[in-house]
């Protein structure tokens, strides 16, 4: 089964000159990956028409992935390949940066290596390896099967209004789950995707947007901020019918806001909920609910069910809150730390812990009200917390914890402001975001539990209570 049955018409659209790929050019470039016989590649991956391409193409092949950003650290792109061993590496052909040092290596063409290594066993289903954790260069991976992907696009597609008629756009990373989601849920569906580097703050975006008729926008939530400071109402995009919304949570009055703003416009709003080891999105908002459901994250995708549970694993009633488990056959089949786990099968059986805390009403829309896991998300992207604070180097105690939206807070008993603003740039720049979503706080001292680790209730409440 493939990611887009249109072979012969554009499935991608460059926003720079209007040039198309075609199903055609997709099945060219998976059989070239194919016959060079490799078991496993690695994609350094841009929003451009070539990194596009090199997905769909590794997808069509069957050849198992990991997408990575093209601006990761050479340090960490090489310490992945060191671990997983993989034997082809792809990156745009243009790509303006230092490549990692590789073992021995054959250029087959533009941006295309072979490397002189030996693959690990790789289990048969495997067909997709994500980071767990942003930028931090973890070797934890979120393990795939084709199975995953193909359930999930089928399942979004209809959910949010996607046809053959439609058309998407890359606003988000195509290494991030979200932003791949959006590829192969817009192919899945017969349509087809605008392919664009360019950023919400570049006019000649929206030029594109309206010149190339796309028909939904996806973001999370800095993109929804964006969008309302750029004065977005003001827009006229006739052919835009719909806005989804994913990748965090999102201000209850922004929801509404944009709720109504679509409705006055005739677009549809669609709020979604999902993890990357849900290859991605487990939930969706119905447009014509949004405001009666307003704080919801929604139902289950079709094919999908939520169940809260309490501490001790039974199931919670309507309206009482526990953690969300979430079962589906987009639940990943696990996850890998070593090369050796690439070979091992399905060890969730479509059951996921997400780790979030929420109940169902009764209605059985899911109403999230945290986290239990120490993950934060910085833009949409899931980051841990423990190796954010690993990530800062300094004679003081620091402890990082999840902001009330999107971002990390992180305390620390140093008194040196130059010291705190250069950690501030220091770890904006390893985490590759903005350093607005990164916010210090000076404290004397860290609270501890008594078994002397760091209370994490406790900084939570003392952020919530600095609101």
């Amino acid at each position: 089964m493939k990611f887009f049955n249109r072979q012969p018409s554009e499935i991608l659209v460059h926003g720079f000159d209007g040039t198309t790929i075609t199903g055609a050019d997709v099945a060219a470039k998976a059989a070239y990956y194919s016959a060079t016989g490799a078991k496993f590649a690695v994609v350094l991956t841009d929003s451009t028409p070539a990194s596009a391409l090199h997905l769909l193409a590794l997808l069509e092949a069957g050849i198992p992935l990991l997408p990575l950003d093209a601006n990761t650290k050479p340090e960490s792109v090489a310490a992945l390949v060191d671990r997983y061993q993989p034997d082809l590496l792809l990156a745009p052909p243009d790509l303006n940066t230092d490549l990692p040092d590789l073992p021995p290596s054959e250029l087959l063409q533009a941006g295309c290596w072979q490397l002189d290594t030996i693959p690990p066993a790789i289990h048969p289903d495997l067909c997709l390896l994500l980071p767990t954790s942003g930028s931090t260069g973890s070797p934890k991976l979120v393990r795939l099967s084709r199975q995953n992907l193909l359930s999930n696009a089928e399942a979004i597609a209809p959910s949010v209004g996607i046809t053959a008629e439609s058309r998407g756009v890359t606003s988000l990373p195509l290494f991030y789950s979200f932003g791949l989601s959006v590829l192969t849920s817009h192919l899945i569906a017969g349509s087809s995707v605008l392919v664009t580097s360019r950023s919400l703050l570049d006019k000649l975006f929206w030029h594109d947007l309206e010149s190339f008729r796309v028909t939904h926008l996806p973001g999370v939530p800095q993109t929804f901020l964006m969008l309302r400071r750029l004065g977005f109402e003001d827009r006229e995009l006739p052919h835009l019918k719909a806005l989804q919304q994913a990748g965090g949570r999102l201000d209850q009055q922004q929801i509404q806001y944009f709720a109504e703003l679509c409705a006055r416009t005739g677009r549809d709003f669609y709020v979604m909920y999902g993890q990357t080891e849900a290859s991605p999105r487990m939930s969706c908002l119905p447009s014509q609910q949004v405001i009666e459901k307003l704080g919801s994250v929604g139902i289950p995708l079709a094919g999908g069910q939520f169940s809260i549970e309490s501490p001790d694993g039974a199931v919670c009633d309507a309206g009482t809150v526990g953690e969300v488990t979430y079962r589906g056959p987009n639940v990943m089949m696990g996850y890998a730390t070593e090369s050796t786990e690439l070979a091992q099968g399905d060890v969730c059986h479509g059951l996921l812990h997400t780790g979030d805390l929420g109940y169902l009403d009764d209605d059985g829309f899911l109403f999230l009200t945290g986290r239990s896991k120490r993950i934060a998300k910085l833009a949409g992207v899931r980051v841990s917390l423990d190796e954010v604070e690993q990530l800062i180097s300094s004679s003081n105690q620091v402890a990082a914890i999840a902001a009330a939206g999107d971002g990390i807070v992180l305390f620390t008993t140093s008194n040196d402001a130059d010291e705190i603003a250069q950690q501030r740039r220091d770890l904006a720049t390893r985490l590759g975001t903005a350093p607005k979503l990164l916010q210090f706080r000076q404290v004397a001292d860290i609270p501890v539990l008594p078994n002397g680790k760091i209370d994490y209730a406790e900084l939570n409440r003392w952020a919530d209570s600095d609101e």
